[in-house]
């Protein structure tokens, strides 16, 4: 068991202590299983408020409407937590299902008092099964992503030259790709 597995527990505990009704899910390396010893725990909770939300174990790196993040270290691994509402959730999934592969698809609940999350992997299941081009689409650029981080950055220039829609601009593609607003002329530089 990784080191980021054994203080999952603990880190959920205190995240509940923080949000009691909170939607809790795992995303990132951990949530798909190809973790380092490096990697860090991408963790969000879905809150009803986030301005009462205060984790003071950690550092706050976003704090706008319907959004907190917070660096944290816990036992030697790095903690990215963010706090999250329903309709900030929801605004970015919203009649735009190919945003949903890692989350809520890939990633991994940890707690759903109400069943959001899951309802939410409900909803675009089928669309991925009907489009296994988005699928093969968010695994490349998973492995790509993936590679990325493992080399520091060494390698960032020649993947993006290789594959353009590195982030942030990987969402906006698919935007354009499954909202028929990307033109040809995109679709040439993008490599499709």
């Amino acid at each position: 068991m990784s080191k980021q597995r054994e203080v999952l527990p603990a880190v959920l505990t205190m995240i509940i202590a923080q949000a009691p009704n909170a939607a809790v899910y795992l995303s990132g390396s951990v949530a798909l299983g190809n973790e380092r010893p490096d990697s860090d725990l991408d963790i969000y909770a879905i809150v009803p408020d986030v301005k009462v939300v205060n984790y003071t174990g950690g550092t706050m790196e976003t704090d706008e409407e319907g959004y907190k993040a917070f660096s944290a270290e816990y036992e030697g691994v790095s903690l990215e937590i963010r706090f999250l509402t329903p309709a900030f959730f929801v605004g970015h999934l919203q009649n735009k299902p190919w945003r949903g592969y890692k989350v809520p698809l890939k990633s991994e609940i940890l707690a759903d008092p109400y069943g959001f999350l899951q309802s939410w992997k409900y909803r675009v299941s089928p669309w991925f099964r009907d489009h296994p081009e988005a699928v093969a689409l968010w695994e490349q650029w998973i492995a790509e992503y993936t590679e990325c981080r493992r080399t520091k950055g060494e390698k960032q220039g020649e993947l993006i030259r290789k594959f353009p829609y590195m982030v942030p601009h990987f969402w906006p593609h698919l935007d354009n790709l499954y909202s028929g607003e990307q033109t040809t002329e995109q679709q040439s530089e993008s490599g499709d």
